[in-house]
């Protein structure tokens, strides 16, 4: 069975999509999908338990500790379930690690952590992950909407996922706002500057990984 929705993978809006064999589709889904848990499971697992640890640090942030800790130890927690399922569906591609699809230099794995480190020089940080949070929650109403036709498994983690997303949103909401409301307006203007290129650089038309898959 497919692991995810057809309007969740990129190759679905191309004309050859309509070209593959029933096998070929499936393939590519089932593909994209443990490369969709990899996207999930790369940036939770480098930024949330970071970011909550760097705020906590400064006192004008420690209202926001319970929200701060529950989104660090929810995304640890998602972070398992997506491994223990990819591995589950795919035990030889995931049998030496974590990643089979992303795989970025050291230095764009240390940039990332540099980010998490400093969310309040670089609160981009905390929109990125705003995004990725409202993100998982449009994509669990997907799975919601197409789970008579999905693989099972993947269905069930990606619907926890979103049982946990929706107070995410909220404590994201607040605490970017938190952040952000301190920022001079060149720092504004920097950081715009800075999360315009990630999203074009990582959150838009397939590149180095989502080619990998195909």
């Amino acid at each position: 069975k497919p692991f995810l929705p057809e309007s969740l993978t990129p190759l679905f809006f191309t004309s050859i999509y309509k070209e593959l064999s029933e096998w070929e589709k499936i393939r590519y889904n089932q593909l994209q999908g443990l490369y969709f848990n990899e996207q999930f499971m790369f940036f939770e697992g480098i930024l949330p338990q970071r970011i909550a640890s760097a705020l906590l640090k400064h006192p004008q942030y420690h209202e926001h500790k319970a929200g701060l800790d529950e989104l660090a130890k929810d995304e640890a927690s998602h972070y398992k379930l997506f491994k223990h399922l990819n591995k589950a569906c795919e035990p030889e591609l995931y049998k030496d690690n974590d990643f089979f699809f992303i795989k970025p230099p050291p230095i764009i794995v240390s940039i990332w952590k540099h980010f998490g480190n400093n969310p309040i020089r670089f609160p981009l940080i905390l929109w990125l992950i705003l995004v990725q949070e409202e993100k998982a929650v449009y994509y669990g109403k997907c799975f919601a909407r197409d789970k008579d036709k999905l693989e099972p498994k993947f269905c069930k983690i990606h619907l926890k996922h979103l049982e946990d997303e929706g107070s995410h949103c909220d404590h994201g909401s607040i605490i970017t706002n938190a952040v952000w409301s301190r920022k001079s307006k060149l720092a504004r203007k920097v950081n715009a500057f800075l999360f315009q290129w990630v999203l074009k650089e990582f959150f838009t038309a397939p590149k180095r990984s989502g080619m990998t898959v195909i």
